[in-house]
């Protein structure tokens, strides 16, 4: 309950601060954009919640198939993530002026298209909350929700004054780095240490490919076709650089031979 409690706080707190202290205005901008990270942010709640019950189960066994199956999850999430915030941050105006009305513009689109990236830190904090928590340990990720929530405080009092609603977008990126740094202690701890660069580099080389085509094509007002050539080059990088290990495409076939 209390997690529960401190992961709302954490998520939430920057809109009650930003309305205190810049006014209704900019929180209608800043909740526009917040909106979609809410949607999109379905994602990562339904994967964590489906892997839940099979990490408690290899908690217990203690072979090392709870750190095997957190990276996994870890790398599946991260090549998700990046691919849609790279698309949201070129896509930003039209989904705001969808949303909520060209009234909304461009502020509303310039705190989506920041706030965006703080998904894919945020879908790995989703997932190490849940594998933390069949490893037993909820007073380490209460620890790290008290650390996150103060640091997001703090510096949205610091900063939300000069920058306003800018403020509130990059201290939420911020926010999701420090607890994931907070998380990754105990991670180390009690699951395994992460290779991340087994887990980040490929993902980030594609995406970096995805944002260059989609911005050549964007610079010329083609922003939804260079996303969506962007996607194309973005999954032929992950397939010629061989994303997943073998044994973690073993993992993945019987899943993907049931859904068939």
């Amino acid at each position: 309950m209390l997690n529960h409690l401190l992961a709302t706080l954490f998520f939430k707190v920057d809109v009650p601060m930003l309305q205190a202290i810049k006014g209704p205005v900019a929180v209608g901008w800043y909740s526009a954009a917040y909106k979609f990270i809410d949607a999109f942010n379905i994602i990562p709640a339904f994967f964590t919640q489906s892997l839940f019950p099979a990490m408690s189960r290899m908690a217990l066994q203690r072979d090392g198939s709870l750190a095997r199956s957190y990276t996994l999850a870890l790398k599946l999430l991260v090549m998700m993530a990046l691919p849609l915030a790279v698309a949201t941050a070129f896509l930003a105006e039209p989904m705001i002026a969808v949303l909520g009305g060209r009234e909304f513009l461009p502020n509303g689109a310039i705190a989506l298209a920041i706030m965006a990236w703080s998904m894919p830190i945020g879908w790995i904090n989703s997932v190490t909350n849940y594998a933390l928590i069949a490893a037993g340990q909820q007073r380490a990720l209460t620890r790290a929700f008290i650390i996150g929530l103060t640091f997001n405080v703090v510096t949205n009092a610091i900063f939300i004054p000069m920058f306003s609603f800018v403020a509130a977008a990059v201290t939420t990126i911020f926010s999701e780095i420090v607890e994931g740094a907070a998380f990754y202690v105990f991670v180390r701890q009690y699951i395994a240490p992460v290779n991340w660069v087994e887990v980040l580099a490929k993902p980030f080389l594609a995406s970096g490919v995805m944002a260059g085509v989609t911005a050549l094509l964007a610079a010329g007002g083609l922003a939804l076709p260079g996303v969506l050539f962007g996607l194309a080059a973005y999954a032929a990088v992950l397939w010629l650089t061989g994303v997943l290990a073998p044994q973690e495409r073993e993992i993945l076939r019987p899943l993907v031979r049931r859904r068939a």
